[in-house]
């Protein structure tokens, strides 16, 4: 192992930790069944892995607009749906987590200038609390709709800044 592929390998581990063992727990994520054992979950955690690594490249040079980005979310969304609905709970992984997870990578790559930069910030719990107006959005259970909404408040907040440089400094100032 490089010391390249260990860096990408733990930015992995934190990205689907940061996504998927907040807020009501990987417990509630997973379906409680006999689908959903742990090969599969492994099985899971490897496809994410795999489908995030694509999205570098897509990122490199910090031309994706924010039109396509949201596209990237609900096309990444989908495509965890329909392989992993079986072990998911109700059948999918929400808005959320989606794009919590491709939004997180994200940064953690462009905070180590491996790609431009990118149209959106995480959204999660701190984030949210620094926005006014968001009608008590939870990011474990946001629509598109409400994500929406948190990147034009995160817009106002940002005040011309990108949403990626104001979240990482109001992130760092909790």
């Amino acid at each position: 192992m490089t010391k390249r592929d260990f860096i990408e390998n733990e930015i992995l581990i934190l990205t689907i930790n940061g996504a998927l063992a907040r807020g009501k727990a990987v417990y509630n994520f997973y379906e409680e069944n006999d689908i959903a054992d742990n090969k599969k979950k492994i099985d899971f955690r490897n496809f994410i892995n795999d489908k995030l690594k694509t999205f570098k490249n897509i990122y490199k040079n910090g031309n994706v607009n924010e039109e396509n980005h949201i596209q990237n979310l609900l096309d990444f969304k989908n495509l965890i749906d329909s392989n992993y609905k079986a072990i998911l709970r109700n059948g999918g992984i929400n808005f959320g987590r989606a794009q919590k997870l491709l939004n997180l990578y994200l940064k953690y790559l462009w905070s180590l200038g491996e790609i431009g930069l990118p149209p959106h910030c995480p959204f999660d719990s701190i984030i949210i609390s620094k926005l006014d107006d968001t009608g008590g959005i939870i990011w474990t259970d946001m629509s598109l709709d409400d994500y929406k909404l948190l990147v034009s408040r995160a817009k106002e907040k940002a005040g011309g800044k990108s949403l990626s440089d104001w979240e990482l400094e109001v992130f760092g100032r909790r």
